[in-house]
């Protein structure tokens, strides 16, 4: 089993990733969709089968597999309990994909349908879907009521005052962003080094077992690795700051003897 961290798993992961890139522009609406949604595509058995269960018999699934949720978030295994809500969700609202082959060719928009249980008597679904919006209504007036009700008027001298800028304040906020940004320029290069030395293992494994073009694609890549650490600025020494650091620093404000650190 390819674990990863090691040289071959980093490989398998980017590949998925680029897999993965050009999936992307195939399915924008499928990816917009929450997870639990999603997942309701990839389940199985009894779930596929109870979806064409009239609704009384769907009820008392669904509530059988809300209970088993409910005991599992009761133990802490919350993992667990979600897995047992999203089952319990996709008998009746879920997702399919017409394309039998979709577990080898991936998942397009074009191919995907949604499936949305709806009462057999259109007035009782009417009733349904006044009493849903009735609720949601309810749920805003609580939500939002009572952050308009704890407003504060704010007079033209006082968002002055507020918005009036702090030279020094910016210009040691500036610094310290400077700081951390050279800071992570460092880490980076330290993490494609070590990213370079692990290609160059699995080039020279492909060159021994024969695989001519993997290992010359390999090698482009490595070099352009290369090359993006080259191009990095050289890390600075800020706790031995040049006399022109001092100079800057004394320009905005901040002290040269201990340099600005968050």
């Amino acid at each position: 089993m390819m674990q990863p961290g090691t040289p071959f798993g980093n490989l398998m992961a980017e590949a998925v990733k680029l897999k993965g890139a050009q999936q992307a522009t195939l399915r924008p609406v499928w990816d917009s969709w929450p997870q639990y949604f999603q997942h309701s595509m990839f389940l199985q058995e009894p779930i596929v089968s109870a979806r064409q269960e009239p609704f009384e018999a769907r009820l008392r699934l669904a509530n059988e597999i809300k209970a088993q949720g409910n005991s599992h978030f009761g133990k802490g295994e919350f993992e667990e309990a979600v897995a047992q809500y999203e089952k319990a969700l996709a008998l009746f609202k879920y997702c399919e994909n017409t394309d039998p082959d979709w577990k080898k060719k991936g998942i397009r928009d074009d191919d995907i349908i949604v499936v949305d249980y709806k009462a057999d008597n259109a007035g009782a679904q009417a009733e349904l879907d006044t009493l849903k919006n009735a609720q949601q209504r309810k749920l805003d007036k609580q939500t939002f009521s009572g952050m308009f009700n704890r407003g504060t008027i704010v007079d033209d001298t006082d968002a002055t005052d507020l918005t009036a800028p702090d030279k020094t304040l910016e210009n040691q906020k500036r610094l310290r962003k400077e700081v951390r940004e050279l800071d992570s320029g460092h880490f980076f290069v330290t993490h494609v080094e070590n990213q370079v030395d692990d290609a160059e293992m699995v080039a020279r494994m492909y060159e021994q077992s024969g695989k001519v073009e993997e290992a010359k694609e390999l090698r482009q890549k490595i070099d352009q690795a290369k090359a993006a650490i080259r191009a990095r600025p050289p890390r600075v020494d800020f706790m031995n700051p040049t006399p022109e650091m001092i100079e800057d620093g004394k320009k905005n404000g901040c002290a040269t003897t201990v340099w600005p650190r968050d």
